[in-house]
């Protein structure tokens, strides 16, 4: 008798909801074969060599719909169905367009800024006019946007 009544009422939640099961997707993982990657490695068709990127190479709203990720031994790529940001001001960033601005470093092809009391990390991996790759690294792990104006 229990079951039967919890069934109609998961039926009825399912029937009359019309949000159930409509949850936000952040977007799709998938498998990568070469899994050797040079997290810190600067790609040498950037149009902006490592010692001369400045402030006003990087101004401007960029959104990466992919990246890629290691944590531990694990290397996946990632399809975003809502870009990731990063948002420069002047001497400022944001990575959520909620967010406040807050200054950061360069130095080099190095971003530094920090981050609820904690440093984060960005090695620029390739910059030109409309493309940006940025390695977010966490300790021992990073993950790899792949940015666009």
């Amino acid at each position: 008798m229990k079951s039967s009544f919890r069934l109609i009422i998961v039926i009825s939640f399912i029937s009359f909801n019309p949000t159930f099961g409509q949850t936000e997707k952040a977007g799709a993982t998938t498998e990568i074969k070469n899994k050797e990657i040079n997290w810190e490695e600067f790609d040498q068709t950037s149009t902006i060599q490592t010692s001369e990127i400045k402030f006003k190479d990087l101004q401007g709203l960029w959104n990466a719909y992919e990246g890629i990720y290691r944590f531990g031994e694990h290397v996946n790529a990632m399809k975003l169905t809502k870009p990731f940001i990063i948002e420069v001001q002047n001497e400022t960033y944001r990575r959520n367009s909620k967010s406040e601005f807050k200054n950061f470093t360069i130095k080099d092809n190095i971003i530094t800024m920090m981050d609820n009391e904690k440093v984060l990390v960005g090695i620029i991996n390739k910059i030109t006019e409309t493309e940006l790759v940025i390695s977010w690294k966490d300790k021992a792990n990073y993950t790899r946007y792949y940015y666009k104006k």
